[in-house]
């Protein structure tokens, strides 16, 4: 092998390392902000079917979407640092980047998984009003 087949080989390997590291860093971000929105509302209930669906609707289709968002705006600062820093792959400064990409996705996490649960818990209510409304005709 080449040098540069080897280069690019290792730059592809850790392409697809920091995918795996942003998905998971995706459903652990929605783990801890469905954990905060439960603990502090005191009206969302986490053993609830509705609490279930909506923790698991942000771990299974959610998160992953964040997951590929993370890891494209990543991409984006370590493409940025390659041109301003040669063609060199600095792993240090990448982890960096990881940082920064975090920063940005989690209040947008946190919203959708405060809009989520809301959501969830809203239907929950006008699905037992319902209910209720028909049980007294």
């Amino acid at each position: 092998m080449s040098v540069t087949r080897k280069k690019k080989f290792i730059e592809q390997s850790y392409q697809q390392w920091m995918l795996i590291r942003a998905l998971a860093f995706a459903e652990r971000d929605w783990f801890l902000a469905s954990i905060v929105i439960f603990w502090a509302k005191e009206s969302f209930v986490f053993i609830s079917f509705a609490g279930l669906m909506a923790f698991f609707v942000g771990v299974l289709f959610i998160a992953p979407v964040i997951g590929i968002c993370l890891h494209t705006t990543q991409m984006i600062f370590y493409r940025r640092s390659m041109r301003a820093h040669g063609d060199r792959m600095n792993i240090a400064h990448f982890k960096k980047t990881t940082w920064k990409a975090n920063i940005i996705w989690l209040p947008i996490v946190c919203m959708l998984c405060y809009g989520v649960t809301d959501l969830f818990f809203d239907m929950r209510d006008d699905m037992v009003k319902a209910l209720d409304f028909k049980s007294k005709n």
